[in-house]
């Protein structure tokens, strides 16, 4: 039997096709595209709420530790689900510093009392506490009293000291108004906007490189062998040209995922909940 050519290529052809489709339709693959878009979109969300903080700390000062705006968050990101369907939310790291002294300038309370404090205390809670406006109720654990910075407070003397002492203290708004719902507000309005152009003007083109690139590489693969046979009297079975077609199949679907893996990147505080 003599045939004008050799039908194996069109086989692997389809078997590339086959395979690329498969690769894009599996979890793993859409579990490293998906992972490596929340790594960088939690880095460009860091960036941007980082200026945001540093020009408005009124409202976003609550998620950062103590005199650490710009440098030391108190939130991070939570990814959860496998495959094509991820999940990214948030939630607060503990406040590890102890509570800053009054400032005598912004208070009006006398360096002398300030001075006087030594006790300091943690307010682990600060970051959730401030950005749901939850009341705190105070009590001294180790001390007799707290001492209250409150303006225009006068001491027995008549002197204007800005702080009072109480066996206990019930706060409202501890955060400020302004600080109230303030980090969910943004944190919201990032990803409903973001996220969406990111997977359209970043991952889509991403993903036609690696499907043209792999596809590309695999052609010009299934040429080469091709041009090396001879065809005056080729005959192949249907089991072996099925047999090349996947081959090929998984050989570009290995390929795909290989090539979507050197773009994965990892962020140690992005926490998986896989529940």
């Amino acid at each position: 039997m003599r045939m004008s050519a050799d039908v194996r290529p069109i086989f692997e052809a389809m078997g590339t096709i086959d395979g690329l489709v498969t690769a894009m339709e599996s979890d793993a693959y859409a579990d490293i595209l998906l992972n490596t878009a929340i790594v960088e979109l939690k880095e460009k969300f860091d960036v941007v709420f980082k200026a945001a903080s540093l020009s408005n700390p009124e409202k976003y000062h609550h998620v950062w530790e103590w005199g650490g705006i710009g440098s030391v968050p108190l939130y991070y990101l939570i990814k959860a689900g496998k495959g094509k369907r991820k999940t990214v939310s948030f939630s607060f790291r503990q406040s590890l510093k102890a509570v800053p002294k009054p400032d005598p300038d912004k208070t009006g309370i006398p360096q002398e009392n300030i001075d006087r404090l030594k006790r300091r205390s943690i307010f682990r809670f600060k970051a959730l506490v401030m950005e749901t406006g939850t009341y705190v109720h105070i009590n001294p654990r180790r001390a007799k009293v707290l001492f209250i910075p409150t303006p225009g407070a006068e001491d027995r003397n008549g002197n204007q000291v800005n702080f009072t002492f109480a066996k206990s203290a019930t706060i409202n708004n501890v955060g400020g108004e302004a600080a109230t719902g303030a980090f969910s507000t943004f944190w919201t309005m990032f990803w409903a906007s973001e996220a969406p152009a990111y997977m359209d003007e970043v991952v889509k083109p991403r993903v036609e490189k690696m499907v043209n690139n792999v596809a590309n590489k695999q052609f010009e693969s299934i040429r080469r062998g091709s041009a090396s046979k001879v065809k005056t009297v080729i005959v192949q079975p249907v089991s072996a040209l099925n047999a090349a077609h996947e081959a090929r199949k998984e050989m570009a679907s290995k390929d795909l995922t290989t090539y979507a893996q050197s773009f994965e990147r990892d962020d140690e505080e992005i926490e998986d909940d896989e529940v």
